[in-house]
Formats: C-alpha cells, sequence, structure tokens
C-alpha cells in the first residue's frame, strides 16, 4: 500500500451507496518497533496524527521518521526521540 502511496484513500472516495456525505478513511501504521508493544504504540500515534491533520490520509510511524500520504502529495517529517522511559518523541 505504501508504494502505491494508499491509493485506497482516493478510492474510497467513489463509494456511493445513496450516501450523503463523502465516505473517507483515516489510517494509522506503526512500523519497525522492537516489540509489538511499540509498534501499536506508534500506529495509535500515527492515528491520531493522521486525525488531528484533518483525517483522510495515512500516516505510517516508524523509529525515526514519520511518512504522511494524503491528497497528491507525499511528506516526510523526522523528529528525535528522548529514549525509552523519557520523555515522548518532540515532532
Amino acid at each position: 500500500m505504501q508504494e502505491q502511496r494508499f491509493e485506497l484513500l482516493e478510492d474510497v472516495k467513489t463509494v456511493n451507496i445513496g450516501n450523503e456525505m463523502a465516505v473517507t478513511l483515516s489510517i494509522g501504521i506503526g512500523l519497525d518497533g522492537l516489540v509489538y508493544a511499540q509498534n501499536y504504540e506508534f500506529a495509535r500515534t500515527a492515528i491520531d496524527f493522521a486525525l488531528g491533520r484533518g483525517g483522510d490520509q495515512a500516516v505510517v510511524k516508524m523509529p525515526d521518521k514519520i511518512n504522511y500520504y494524503g491528497g497528491k502529495s507525499q511528506q516526510v517529517k523526522k523528529y528525535a526521540c528522548q529514549g525509552p522511559g523519557q520523555s515522548p518523541c518532540i515532532a
């Protein structure tokens, strides 16, 4: 999905089953964590970022970067973490 830039986000907009409002989709994915629990936290953060930016996009969070997909352009945001057990990562 990442290689195809989450084109599912655009495909879902064509869904028409008599709905009056447009259908949108927000996706949050966590990758490359040291353990499952870390990937889970990455995914939770990713979906929060997607919804906080207005939804209708996919966010993939990894330990050293975050990729945003949605619309017609991809953005990459890098950030620094202070390490396990310390304050959260800062974008």
